[in-house]
């Protein structure tokens, strides 16, 4: 259903002395319904409590908006204590405002409160003569105490005009958030508080480079003369403007998509069209939700810490060269799940969340961003917020490769580089080496390197003939040319292993037919179909220990199973095709096993050295969970994820909402029944907010 407001813009001066001039309209559409006239609208979904409630109209009704801090418990308390009259006046909505109830009998906004038990937020109250707004009260129940809002410290007045803009940008945005984020999202200031903090040491660093005097703190490890190398400086000062403009691209998206439609109402109307009323709150504080869930389970380890300094005093990976004969028995002995009780993280500053029509599903450093398909069609195993699982495991591997090989951050990665070549050269060359650890885990990503010239990768068709996987030294240039071209799928392989087993429980029969969902909806995945094939092939393989051969066919094998199992539900042709490749023996021989032989070493590097079991438990942590384990045979032992909360509203806590969404995600592949989609994902985005 839509609420509608329909007014002239030339009346409308102020809009709270101006109610008068707006009408309201409840309407029943599948698509929206655009007025015919001259005049300017505003549309939100909203969605009837009990599902086939559909008030037919809401003339001289008082119309009340609240904003919890959990409507999802609130509404689970309504659903459940509630009457039969307050249930049927009682809706919900994508908006920081997700509460609504169209009351006829102000008796029943004493049940209300006398039921839900919590306070909100903020309220808003229009009364209604006729299809007309008589009246506009609003209530600011937030913590509105003068609080000093985070500044950059810098004195920039150096700068030249283009640099101070981006940093004005910048500062502006943040003060203007600041205001509606200390109302409605105070739990996120801190965040903030910190992304200030580092945009205020680029702002020093940016200063230092345009002028002289004191090096700044992050800058400490260089000397002056370093530092006035044009290389290096021009390095600096184009990654950290670089970084100024991301960060402000990113909250003119947050600002915006947060917090229009927050009380009061009709202050600022949302850019999402279709939630121009009521705007998309909710659906942030999901993301909000999400991220800085994933981001504090990974706290539990400072890898940045753990590889640059612990794995340089610890015995190497055993037996990881000659390659590609190796034997990973003992890694796990290394694993950096060894460090997690001993050393902990600061907290990180979070990345920005949005949504973006553009862009689709996307990590960067400092935000993350979900399709804007996800808004109403979230709960679909296509936009299914799952998704963003792997996008923040491309910032945590990014931070896991850039610790291996750029680990000091002084600048000096070339030198480093030349270090790193000789160590892998006398170690293929068989020269006695006092090997540590990080040496044996260089040596081993950049043996995969070497050989994906004739071999192939994830991305890039075998150039001869498979006849073996012998080293041969690359020249040192080559080599690190290589190692950018690869360093995209070397992530890959990496996330989607740490993705099957932190996130989607090892079960490899959930997983891969998940992932596949969502890749079908992108539109180029039919011109690289090999690149897919092969992802999901290692990352089953990360479940198999056998040999080479015989692990490729077996999960060749599990492949075929899964995919065959659900070819009618999904009904493609992408599907069929790959099933078509799946039988061709000769084909999987010649553009496949090559590739897949050697990204072995990189699938055995991440499951026994960069999986943390402990991690997965933070993740996993939550009342709702259970566990039992389904043998297949002797090889396969799937363990099976339930999370034990019905469906609809809730007066519970969602600890792990990552677990509730993956039940979800099961549920919905293991179902053909047709459902209100929009609406299950609106109780899907609520129910991810729920927490103490």
């Amino acid at each position: 259903m839509w609420l509608k407001i329909v007014y002239n813009e030339n009346d409308i001066a102020n809009w709270h002395e101006k109610s008068e001039k707006i009408s309201v309209f409840l309407e029943d559409s599948h698509s929206v319904i655009i007025p015919n006239t001259s005049k300017s609208f505003r549309v939100s979904t909203v969605f009837p409590l009990i599902p086939d409630n559909k008030k037919t109209t809401i003339d001289n009704c008082i119309i009340l908006f609240f904003s919890f801090p959990n409507a999802y418990c609130v509404l689970g308390r309504v659903e459940k204590k509630g009457s039969k009259e307050l249930k049927e006046s009682t809706y919900f909505s994508l908006g920081l405002c997700s509460v609504i109830l169209f009351l006829e009998n102000e008796d029943l906004l004493i049940e209300f409160k006398q039921i839900i038990e919590q306070q909100e937020v903020a309220s808003e109250r229009w009364d209604l003569k006729g299809d007309k707004i008589s009246k506009i009260v609003y209530e600011l129940n937030a913590n509105l105490e003068p609080i000093v809002h985070p500044d950059i410290s810098a004195d920039y007045s150096i700068l030249n005009i283009t640099e101070r803009a981006i940093i004005d940008e910048f500062r502006i945005c943040i003060n203007l958030l600041m205001i509606k984020l200390n109302l409605h999202m105070s739990e996120e200031r801190n965040k903030f508080k910190a992304l200030v903090e580092a945009v205020d040491s680029m702002v020093k660093e940016l200063v230092y480079l345009q002028s002289d005097g004191e090096i700044p703190a992050t800058l400490s490890e260089y000397s002056k003369e370093e530092l006035f190398n044009r290389k290096l400086k021009n390095s600096i000062w184009h990654q950290n403007l670089g970084r100024i403009i991301q960060i402000n691209s990113a909250l003119s998206y947050v600002s915006t998509q947060a917090f229009s439609g927050a009380v009061p109402i009709l202050e600022r109307r949302s850019l999402i069209r279709r939630n121009s009323l009521l705007g998309t709150g909710s659906t942030i504080l999901a993301l909000n939700r999400i991220s800085g869930f994933i981001e504090k389970s990974f706290e539990l380890i400072d890898f940045q810490d753990v590889i640059t300094n612990k794995l340089s005093s610890t015995p190497p990976l055993k037996d990881s060269i000659p390659f590609p004969s190796y034997d990973c028995s003992d890694w796990s002995l290394g694993s950096l799940n060894t460090f997690s009780k001993n050393n902990t993280t600061e907290p990180s500053f979070g990345k920005l969340p949005y949504f973006s029509g553009r862009l689709g599903f996307r990590e960067t450093e400092f935000s993350i961003a979900a399709a804007l398909q996800s808004i109403t069609s979230g709960a679909s195993l296509e936009w299914s917020l799952m998704t963003l699982t792997h996008e923040m495991l491309h910032g945590h591997v990014r931070i896991i490769i850039d610790s291996i090989f750029y680990g000091s951050d002084n600048g000096k990665a070339e030198e480093e580089h030349a270090q790193f070549y000789r160590k892998f050269k006398d170690r293929i060359e068989r020269r006695d080496t006092k090997e540590v650890q990080i040496d044996s885990i260089r040596n081993l990503i950049l043996s995969y390197c070497t050989l994906t010239a004739s071999h192939g990768s994830i991305s890039n068709f075998p150039k001869d003939k498979w006849q073996g996987a012998t080293i041969k030294l690359l020249p040192e240039e080559t080599l690190w040319k290589t190692f950018a071209i690869e360093n995209r799928d070397l992530s890959e392989i990496f996330v989607h292993i740490l993705d099957l087993h932190y996130f989607y429980a090892s079960r490899i029969s959930i997983y891969i037919p998940l992932i596949w969902c969502s890749w079908l909806s992108v539109p180029h995945i039919n011109g690289d179909l090999r690149q897919y094939i092969l992802r999901s092939l290692l990352t089953i393989a990360s479940t198999i220990k056998h040999p080479a051969n015989e692990r490729f066919q077996t999960s060749i094998r599990i492949f075929f199973d899964v995919m065959s199992k659900y070819n009618e539900k999904l009904e493609s042709h992408i599907i069929k095709e790959v099933l078509d490749i799946l039988q061709n023996d000769s084909l999987l021989m010649a553009n496949y096993f090559p590739s897949f032989w050697i990204s072995l070493c990189i699938v055995d590097l991440v499951t026994e050295v960069f999986y943390c079991p402990a991690i997965r438990t933070e993740l996993f942590k939550d009342q709702f969970v259970s566990w039992a384990s389904d043998e297949k045979d002797e090889d396969e032992v799937e363990q099976k994820f339930v999370y034990n909360l019905p469906n609809g509203f809730n007066d519970e806590i969602i600890e792990a909402p990552l677990s509730y969404l993956l039940d979800r995600m099961i549920k919905e592949l293991d179902s053909m029944k047709d459902s209100d989609l929009e609406r299950e994902t609106a109780i899907q985005f609520l129910a991810l907010n729920s927490k103490q």
